[in-house]
């Protein structure tokens, strides 16, 4: 038996954490059976290659749902099987209108549960239904409950438990589609492999990066597996900043325009991420660089034209690297000469300049 925990809610009275998570469990169990119902998620989710899960037999590790549109769907089911109103706010599964009354917060939505580092369900990542209307928002995700807390808790940790103690490289991706692409790309029981992570609704915290860096797979290296575009390069450059350096870091090579959920469908696209990332990643300052290079470019494609300009890039350039272990900074050193066409002497005169300016 778990043990009987009690926790504040928002109107300061107590509710019991293993009822929580027990009205999490119902609330899984209820959406995969919507699943089971509803032909148009479930033709989605086949083609988005994740066919394999929709079969209510064969969804672990990452039981699939469907939330159905009804306003009070889930509502009315926890409350046959006893849960109170005030447990199923507390849990962050229902929410309120304006005269109170207690709705479903999933509505007509793909629903991923997501697990503690113990497997227990806590939250949800729900995803719109292909048909849903322009302006639904595309992710709705649980709030922040006394059993959930977005910026420490990683989709996919809960879910992958084996793979992760048996060693498996974590790749940091936006999403459960991306997380569970890696879990396809990579069967169990496969040496060498890596296992996909992903911050659920937020952007990487600190947290969550101590937690990605304590991983036992982190000592092979962590890959970053963002979206190459403006919020996946600003997402890749939050995420060199926070994870220690001593770590080998690295960066996907994915295609422009596509991230790792796009290489689900076949063998050959699948093999294709794999190479991605276990054959073909740069090392994630080399890319921080060439963001910096290219964000600063945008403002002012005459940057390296003038002496005053391309002085101020190189002082940013070399303050993004001077702190990093001294044979990563060879190496980028002359990365950014042969990038910005400056001679090596100059370049390493502005990170020894950076270096004392920091000291």
């Amino acid at each position: 038996m778990r043990a009987r925990r009690l926790v504040t809610t928002n109107e300061d009275r107590t509710v019991a954490a293993d009822r929580l998570v027990a009205a999490h469990e119902h609330a899984r169990a209820f959406y995969r059976q919507q699943l089971q119902r509803a032909p148009a998620p479930r033709r989605y989710l086949q083609a988005r290659g994740l066919g394999a899960f929709v079969r209510l037999d064969a969804g672990a590790p990452w039981y699939l749902g469907y939330a159905p549109p009804g306003w009070t769907s889930l509502v009315d089911h926890l409350a046959q099987l006893g849960f109170t109103p005030q447990e199923l706010l507390a849990a962050g599964l229902t929410t309120t209108t304006r005269d109170r009354r207690i709705i479903d917060r999933f509505r007509d939505r793909i629903m991923f549960p997501i697990h503690s580092r113990d497997g227990q369900p806590v939250g949800f990542i729900g995803r719109a239904a292909p048909a849903a209307g322009r302006g639904v928002p595309k992710y709705l995700n649980t709030p922040d409950t006394p059993i959930f807390h977005k910026g420490h808790i990683l989709y996919g940790l809960g879910e992958q438990r084996a793979r992760i103690a048996a060693g498996a490289a974590p790749v940091i991706v936006e999403g459960p589609f991306d997380v569970i692409a890696l879990h396809l790309a990579y069967p169990d029981g496969e040496t060498g492999g890596h296992v996909g992570v992903a911050p659920c609704g937020s952007t990487l915290t600190a947290t969550q990066a101590t937690t990605i860096a304590d991983l036992p797979g982190a000592r092979r290296g962590v890959t970053i597996a963002y979206d190459n575009d403006r919020a996946g390069r600003t997402a890749t450059l939050r995420a060199f900043d926070l994870l220690p350096h001593h770590l080998t870091l690295t960066a996907a090579t994915l295609p422009d325009g596509h991230d790792p959920a796009d290489f689900v469908t076949t063998p050959e696209s699948l093999h294709t991420l794999r190479s991605a990332i276990s054959d073909h990643a740069r090392p994630l300052a080399e890319v921080v660089l060439d963001i910096e290079l290219g964000r600063t470019l945008a403002r002012h494609p005459d940057a390296l034209q003038f002496i005053e300009t391309r002085l101020d890039l190189l002082r940013h350039l070399a303050a993004r690297i001077a702190h990093l272990p001294p044979p990563q900074v060879v190496h980028l050193a002359d990365h950014i000469a042969a990038r910005t066409g400056t001679p090596l002497e100059t370049v390493t005169q502005a990170i020894i300049d950076a270096l004392e300016k920091a000291s």
